[in-house]
């Protein structure tokens, strides 16, 4: 914390932030709508696939923004794969919202294990059937996040988070903010 408070405030950073306890869904859209036009991006939410001790890998998660690819009509078969039209209508989350995604991301991989099959990774439709089960047992829950952004404003979310565990800082970057007064544009 003391690093991040060190840096120039143009410094742009990403980072993983671990929880000290798995959030729900709903803490999590609280964190996304909270950060809105904080100029801090949540890149990432890792979502828990296994029991606390074990993480399985690959580790699996999704970006919570809306942002993306957009695949035509994938919505009318798996409602929730796309989630920036909801975004977009209302500017906000919910833990609805991201669990159904999540729920839908997971169905898609499993409604086209052929694709797997084909690449010869079999391995995956063990997997993909074992986060659908934990999921369905224990709930989705996220045991972290990944951010980008200046170190304001990742501070200032951290003092959101009620617990955090660690923030490991992956890249930082000398961005100077543009503003309106900047004639280089």
């Amino acid at each position: 914390m003391e690093k991040l408070k060190s840096l120039p405030t143009f410094s742009y950073i990403k980072a993983y932030i671990s929880f000290d306890r798995d959030l729900s869904m709903g803490e999590i859209a609280e964190l996304v709508n909270k950060t809105g036009d904080s100029g801090l991006y949540i890149a990432w939410v890792g979502i828990r696939n296994s029991e606390k001790d074990i993480q399985r890998l690959p580790l699996i998660g999704f970006e919570p923004t809306g942002t993306g690819p957009v695949f035509n009509k994938i919505n009318e078969e798996y409602p929730h794969y796309e989630i920036s039209e909801y975004m977009s209508a209302s500017n906000t989350v919910n833990e609805n919202l991201y669990e159904n995604h999540f729920r839908d991301l997971i169905q898609f991989q499993l409604d086209h294990l052929d694709f797997f099959n084909m690449i010869d990774q079999r391995h995956f439709n063990e997997y993909y059937q074992s986060v659908k089960d934990y999921i369905n047992q224990n709930g989705i829950y996220s045991y972290g996040i990944v951010v980008q952004g200046y170190p304001e404003s990742i501070l200032h979310l951290t003092n959101q988070v009620e617990r955090f565990s660690d923030i490991y800082v992956e890249d930082i970057k000398m961005v100077l903010p543009f503003t309106s007064g900047d004639s280089n544009g």
